[in-house]
């Protein structure tokens, strides 16, 4: 579930410009919103059926996750002492979602 909302907010975020605006940088690319978007609808997939290997991308993708909104969210303080809460929702749902798979390769 979350994955498929990540997606489609890279799918609102391309078609309504105004709307990225308030989350990326003016030069933020297009195909990286169309990356993100394959790989979120992708990751969506791989979840539902949790193989066995899906931990190993699943870690880079939160060592990503953490390093790309970890950063963003430390400039926004730093700079404007404002907190970046969807950058931390973003990096809370993938650790939860770290700990899940965790969890089924224990069990």
């Amino acid at each position: 579930m979350v994955f498929t909302l990540a997606a489609a907010w890279h799918v609102t975020a391309m078609a309504i410009p105004s709307l990225a605006a308030t989350a990326y940088p003016s030069a933020y690319p297009a195909w990286r919103h169309i990356v993100f978007i394959q790989i979120n609808l992708v990751f969506a997939w791989l979840f539902l059926l949790r193989p066995r290997w899906f931990i190993w991308p699943y870690i880079l993708l939160v060592m990503q996750v953490v390093y790309s909104h970890g950063t963003a969210a430390w400039a926004l303080w730093h700079q404007e002492t404002r907190v970046d809460w969807i950058s931390l929702v973003v990096i809370a749902a993938a650790l939860v979602g770290l700990s899940l798979l965790i969890q089924d390769r224990r069990g």
